[in-house]
């Protein structure tokens, strides 16, 4: 069964069995931080399929997030790319030592009523390598020290600053515009 025909057949189903239906797609260009013309059309698709939540991976980048509108008025979040949460670059790629996690609530007003997606939020993460080490750190929590000590953050200048603007260009580069913690 080839993929949008799958998805087709799942997520009606999905529907009737869950509260909200999240889609995780293995998808996207590598090392690229823009959704290409498959993941966009794809995302429609899901958002007109009555997806809530999709969660993209594969590139190795962070890749923007937006609210995609379905035929029928329905709103599915979408992040195109999470990054490498945790990874082991044989070739060093600055882009892939950041990652993310989205974080939201879901509020169902009255037993009848349908599960809305609120306080939606992006966590910056950041991929840490040393000798012999490996580690994630939110970025809130990720010092100059430890970048310093990184196998090759630390050869960049400003890295945190780096991660921290880069972040906020490419997550809400859609329009999502996301808090950043």
């Amino acid at each position: 069964m080839k993929s949008e025909e799958r998805l087709r057949a799942d997520i009606p189903r999905a529907r009737e069995l869950a509260d909200v239906v999240v889609v995780a797609m293995h998808w996207g260009t590598e090392k690229v931080d823009e959704p290409n013309e498959e993941q966009l059309a794809y995302a429609q698709l899901l958002a007109d399929l009555g997806a809530d939540i999709v969660l993209g991976s594969h590139p190795h980048v962070i890749q923007p997030v937006e609210w995609a509108e379905g035929v029928d008025g329905h709103r599915t979040l979408v992040a195109y790319g999470l990054g490498d949460v945790k990874s082991n670059h044989e070739t060093p790629h600055l882009e892939s030592e950041l990652a993310g996690m989205l974080a939201c609530d879901f509020v169902r007003q009255t037993p009848e009523a349908a599960v809305s997606i609120e306080n939606v939020r992006w966590i910056p993460l950041v991929n840490h390598i040393e000798e012999g080490a490996h580690a994630v750190y939110p970025l809130h929590d990720y010092t100059e020290e430890l970048a310093a000590r990184h196998t090759f953050l630390s050869q960049e200048k400003n890295p945190l600053e780096w991660m921290r603007q880069h972040t906020e260009e490419v997550i809400n580069s859609r329009g999502a515009n996301l808090p950043i913690e």
